[in-house]
Order: structure tokens, then sequence, then C-alpha cells
């Protein structure tokens, strides 16, 4: 499967550092062995969406 897009009703939480993560579901973007997949998105690339 190739990765397209982040649905809007997507996993994901703010980690201890304050770090927007992404969750992704076992087989949703990389093969069922690796399990949960988790990216972590720094502030720094996300910081021209957030609100002030």
């Amino acid at each position: 499967m190739n990765f397209k897009f982040i649905d809007k009703n997507q996993d994901f939480y703010i980690n201890k550092n304050g770090e927007l993560v992404i969750c992704f579901d076992k087989y949703d973007v990389a093969p069922g062995y690796m399990g949960l997949v988790e990216f972590t998105i720094p502030n720094n690339v996300i910081k021209p969406l957030l609100n002030k």
C-alpha cells in the first residue's frame, strides 16, 4: 500500500515534548509484522499551522 494522505479522523497524540505524533494501525502504512507505526512531527514543521 502506498501512503497518500492523513485521514481527517487520523489517530494522534501530543508527546511529553509537546510534539505531534501520528499513529497508524497495523498494515496501514507498513507490513503487519511491524505492528503499530508512529511518526513524530517536530514542532518546527507544524508551527505555521498552529493557532496562537
